[in-house]
């Protein structure tokens, strides 16, 4: 925790948030940046899938007053079934940069751990995820413009759950986090056991540094486009970029960069295949816009009327 805060956090000008579940992960965090001197605020969503969940916020508020800390909470209303998880935590994000903007915090501090980030990575990779996307979380990243932190990325549950254990520190036990119905809970119980016992306790590291070496590519693909980038043309039409000179994965990279939006996977290979030939007048619509090729030059036209307009 102190090298994360002096790599992420030196000059500590302003309080930092942290979302705080209850679970054992939050709980570790709080308790580390206690140790480190930093006494963030707190925000509590409380979801209102289990029975208990009122009564654990209020246990939560105690605990906040007893250690002389700021605490938020809300209760979510969420009548929505489908894509329930994804649906919560926009709106737990939603909430937290509320409260970012209201109080000037510096940061939002979340607990996602090492286990988190594997199962992200695995599920990428079943998932389709270009090898420059299998990184998943990473220890700083932005919402909108809110620094979140991840501090414990590097750490696995059982090392969270010893610290715990060594610091008599109490957590709640949220049955849902292992709901098979989700996800989430279908990897945590069912797949990464299962491929563990298969292949080996090895695939947990095998994974992380998979994660990393993703990271690393992306980051060196980031610093090779920039140039490009740095050279879009834009005009009330909408912009376009020459694709002289690349190889062809960093291509694909500045393809999916230049649009700002993802494209299947097919027809992300059929606008680089068309620039690899110089294609000409070749053209995919989408509801974003009108995607162009022409001489090696991508073009991404506001709407289909430019593009009658430019075909002319």
């Amino acid at each position: 925790m102190e090298d994360f805060l002096s790599r992420n956090y030196p000059k500590k000008r302003g309080p930092l948030l942290l979302g705080l579940s209850g679970g054992a992960d939050s709980k570790a965090l709080l308790y580390a940046l206690l140790d480190c001197g930093i006494q963030p605020h707190l925000a509590h969503i409380d979801h209102g899938w289990r029975g208990e969940s009122k009564k654990e916020a209020d246990l939560l508020l105690e605990e906040a007053k007893s250690l002389g800390l700021v605490f938020h909470t809300k209760k979510l209303v969420t009548v929505e079934k489908r894509n329930l998880e994804a649906i919560c935590r926009e709106e737990r994000l939603t909430f937290f940069y509320e409260l970012f903007c209201q109080y000037k915090y510096d940061a939002l501090l979340l607990a996602h751990q090492k286990n988190d980030l594997l199962e992200t990575v695995l599920k990428r990779i079943l998932e389709g995820a270009h090898i420059f996307q299998l990184f998943g979380m990473t220890e700083v990243s932005w919402y909108k413009d809110m620094p979140l932190f991840r501090p414990l990325l590097g750490i696995y549950k059982e090392e969270i759950y010893k610290y715990l254990e060594d610091k008599k520190v109490s957590y709640f036990q949220d049955s849902t986090n292992e709901d098979i119905s989700f996800l989430r809970g279908r990897m945590r119980k069912n797949i990464l056991p299962q491929l563990q016992m298969e292949f080996g306790k090895g695939i947990e590291e095998n994974l992380y540094q998979l994660s990393c070496r993703s990271l690393e590519l992306s980051s060196y693909l980031e610093q090779r486009v920039q140039l490009y980038l740095d050279n879009v043309v834009v005009g009330s039409w909408g912009k376009s970029l020459s694709f002289n000179g690349l190889h062809q994965i960093e291509a694909r990279y500045l393809v999916r960069k230049f649009l700002g939006f993802a494209l299947p996977r097919k027809e992300l290979e059929q606008i680089l295949q068309w620039l690899k030939e110089n294609a000409k007048d070749k053209e995919i619509l989408r509801k974003e816009g009108a995607i162009r090729i022409d001489n090696k030059i991508l073009f991404l036209l506001k709407n289909q009327k430019v593009a009658d307009m430019v075909k002319r």
